[in-house]
C-alpha cells in the first residue's frame, strides 16, 4: 500500500486486523511511502473463542434473523442447529463468503402441548470448514402465552 506521506507529519492510518484463529495470532503490517520510507510494525492478538450472545426473545409463532460473521479468509460453509424442538432453523446449512455477514432465520413453533411460560434454547453456529473451532452459541428466549383451538391437546382418558 502506497501512502502519501509528508517529511515530517503525522498521519494517522486506521488498520483492522481480523485473526481467524484461536490463541496467539502474529502478522506484520508494512506501510510504504515514496517520501518517507518504509514503516514495519508487528501485530499480535490474543483471540479467544467467541462469547455467547443473547438472548434473543420470541413470541409464539414469530421468527428472528439472527446473524454471524465469516471472519475466515474463505468462502464456508455454516451448519445450525438448536437444543430445543420449540424453536427450528428455516435452512440446515448456509455458504458464507469470506469476511461477511450470514445469516440464519430461527422460528420458535412450540408444541402443542409445550407448557405455558417461558421456552430457553441454544442456538449452535458451527463452520463445517473448521471443525475444531467451536460453536457460536446464541441464546433463545420464546415465550407461550396461550393455545389456540388448533393446538389444545386434548386432555386423555375416556370421555
Amino acid at each position: 500500500m502506497l501512502l502519501p506521506f509528508v517529511t515530517g507529519e503525522e498521519s494517522r492510518i486506521g488498520i483492522s486486523f481480523e485473526p481467524t484463529e484461536i490463541g496467539e495470532v502474529q502478522d506484520v503490517l508494512v506501510l510504504q511511502s515514496a517520501d518517507g520510507g518504509e514503516y514495519v510494525c508487528d501485530l499480535i492478538a490474543e483471540c479467544s473463542a467467541p462469547l455467547p450472545q443473547g438472548p434473543f426473545s420470541f413470541v409464539q409463532g414469530s421468527s428472528t434473523d439472527i446473524s454471524f460473521r465469516n471472519c475466515f479468509s474463505m468462502a464456508t460453509n455454516w451448519s445450525f442447529s438448536i437444543d430445543s424442538t420449540s424453536f427450528r432453523v428455516a435452512s440446515a446449512t448456509n455458504i458464507v463468503q469470506a469476511k461477511s455477514q450470514g445469516s440464519v432465520t430461527v422460528v420458535f413453533e412450540p408444541l402443542a402441548d409445550a407448557p405455558l411460560g417461558t421456552v430457553a434454547a441454544k442456538l449452535f453456529v458451527k463452520c463445517d470448514s473448521k471443525p475444531d473451532m467451536p460453536a457460536w452459541v446464541y441464546y433463545l428466549k420464546g415465550k407461550v402465552e396461550q393455545r389456540s383451538e388448533t393446538t389444545a391437546v386434548e386432555p386423555k382418558g375416556k370421555k
